[in-house]
């Protein structure tokens, strides 16, 4: 599993020594090459979605209809970002 401090520490690495990419798209990034880091996690369970049997018309559904039973998540990975 990938600690706090090894992700930072390759942000840092990233924006030291990064080299600036354009893009088609107008979103440019700042890369290293060959610089990676794998995040691990073992997955949960799956959830499972229940809806109010007494509606018939699919149209008619809305948000308080539907319920996602046992959703399970990880912590967020918290790093400062620039803009």
């Amino acid at each position: 599993m990938i600690h706090d401090e090894t992700y930072l520490g390759l942000l840092r690495k990233v924006l030291q020594e990064g080299k600036p990419k354009k893009n088609r798209t107008g979103v440019d990034t700042i890369g290293v090459f060959g610089a990676q880091a794998r995040l691990t996690r073992a997955p949960f369970a799956s959830p499972y979605v229940t809806l109010n049997l007494a509606k018939t018309d699919l149209l008619s559904f809305n948000f308080d209809d539907i319920q996602l039973v046992d959703y399970s998540s990880h912590p967020t990975i918290k790093a400062e970002v620039a803009v």
